[in-house]
C-alpha cells in the first residue's frame, strides 16, 4: 500500500510492538535519487510521556534495555492502546486541558488525542508502578524525529493519589523512586538521565512551570 507521500513497506514485525520500515523515492536539490526511510511504531499512534509527582518529588523509572549495561533512569511512557479513547471516567483521572487553542502543541495533537494520551499515562501509570493517579493535564507534545522518526508524543503531568492502595504490576520496570525535581539537572549533567523521551519531557515540565 502506498501513501499520500508515496511510502511504501519495506519491513514489517507485529512481534511485541508493531514496528514498520517504509521507503520513498526522492529526488534532492542537485537532482539525484535516494529512498527516504519512515519509522511507524504503533501503527503510528500517538505515545505518552509521564511525569509522576507526588508531595514536591517526581517519579523515575528504573528500565533495564538490552543494549544498555546498567539500568536506565527515565520517565515512565508507554503507546496508545483503543481502550485509552473511551471516556476519562472510566480510568478513574479528572482531565485538564493544557495550553491554549491554536497554539503549537494543539496542531501537533488536537484535543481528542489529548485526552486519549492521559487515559494511556494512567493506565501505563498503575500498570508499570502500581500508582493510581488523582489528575492529569496535557503539558504538550513533540515529535520523536523530524526526519525518519515522526512519532508524536504526548507530555502528561499527572499527580499521584496517595490515598489508594498500590495495583498490581505487569513487572516491566527493575524499579522506581521519587526524585526531587532539584537532583534533575545533576542526573543529566552526569549522564544518568540520557533517554531522549526524559529530556525532551522534562525541557516541556520546564516551560510549562516557567509561564
Amino acid at each position: 500500500m502506498v501513501s499520500p507521500q508515496g511510502f511504501e513497506p519495506l519491513y514489517e514485525s507485529t512481534q511485541g510492538t508493531h514496528v514498520r520500515l517504509d521507503g520513498a523515492h526522492r529526488v534532492d536539490g542537485a537532482g539525484n535519487d535516494y529512498v527516504h526511510h519512515r519509522l511507524v511504531t504503533a501503527h503510528g499512534q500517538p505515545g505518552a510521556v509521564i511525569l509522576a509527582t507526588l508531595d514536591a518529588h517526581m517519579l523515575l523509572a528504573h528500565v533495564r534495555r538490552d543494549h544498555l549495561a546498567a539500568l536506565s533512569l527515565e520517565l515512565p511512557r508507554g503507546s496508545w492502546d483503543p481502550v485509552d479513547s473511551g471516556p476519562a471516567e472510566r480510568q478513574e483521572l479528572r482531565y485538564l486541558a493544557g495550553g491554549r487553542r491554536g497554539t503549537a502543541d494543539s496542531d501537533l495533537l488536537d484535543e481528542q488525542a489529548q485526552l486519549a494520551l492521559c487515559n494511556t499515562a494512567a493506565r501505563e501509570l498503575r500498570e508499570e508502578t502500581g500508582y493510581r493517579i488523582a489528575r492529569a493535564q496535557f503539558l504538550g507534545g513533540y515529535v520523536t524525529d523530524t526526519s525518519i522518526y515522526p512519532q508524536r508524543v504526548g507530555v502528561i503531568h499527572c499527580v499521584v493519589d496517595a490515598g489508594k492502595a498500590l495495583a498490581a504490576t505487569d513487572g516491566e520496570l527493575a524499579g522506581s523512586s521519587w526524585t526531587p525535581p532539584t537532583e534533575l539537572p545533576g542526573l543529566i549533567a552526569k549522564g544518568r538521565i540520557a533517554d531522549a523521551h526524559s529530556l525532551a519531557a522534562l525541557a516541556l515540565w520546564q516551560a510549562a512551570t516557567a509561564r
